[in-house]
């Protein structure tokens, strides 16, 4: 009995680990996506407004042994990753995104190396290591639904 559950704990955090929820908020199909007139605090948001350097853009595979790791199970491909150096603005009212980043990734394409429509990917693909950037993201951890995972949005950047 002991056994059946712990393998049935194990199954579920490999489950899980491939489980990536990130929605980017699409405005018009510009290079730029503008930055919020205002910052407010919100129920269950977090809202990060930082400056952050680009280290790199690299190619990560998935490796958690699910029948669609790694090639469909959409935690595969090109990320661009960060460092954060300064906070401008951090206003937390809830659970998700309690802490400030020190690093900070987005994911540019899927595992074939197929870019994502979103307006952060053209924009970062034009960017070179060193460049820096300014960005306004939401953290939204809503307990009030079934299923609870941190959602985050990226609600504008722009290049310093």
């Amino acid at each position: 009995m002991k056994q059946s559950i712990f393998f049935s704990i194990i199954l579920l955090m490999i489950l899980g680990s491939c489980s990536k929820k990130v929605s980017i908020e699409e405005p018009a199909h510009d290079t730029e996506i503008p930055v919020p007139a205002s910052v407010e605090k919100k129920p269950y948001t977090s809202t990060h407004i930082f400056e952050a350097t680009l280290k790199n853009v690299e190619f990560y595979i998935c490796n958690a042994f699910t029948s669609a790791c790694p090639k469909t199970c959409g935690a595969s491909g090109d990320y661009a990753r960060f460092e954060v150096t300064g906070y401008q603005t951090f206003l937390v009212n809830g659970e998700g995104g309690r802490e400030q980043l020190t690093t900070f990734s987005l994911h540019l394409s899927n595992y074939y190396k197929i870019d994502y429509e979103s307006n952060y990917v053209k924009f970062i693909r034009n960017l070179k290591k060193g460049d820096r950037v300014k960005f306004y993201v939401d953290y939204v951890y809503d307990p009030t639904q079934p299923v609870v995972f941190t959602d985050m949005r990226v609600l504008g950047f722009e290049k310093k």
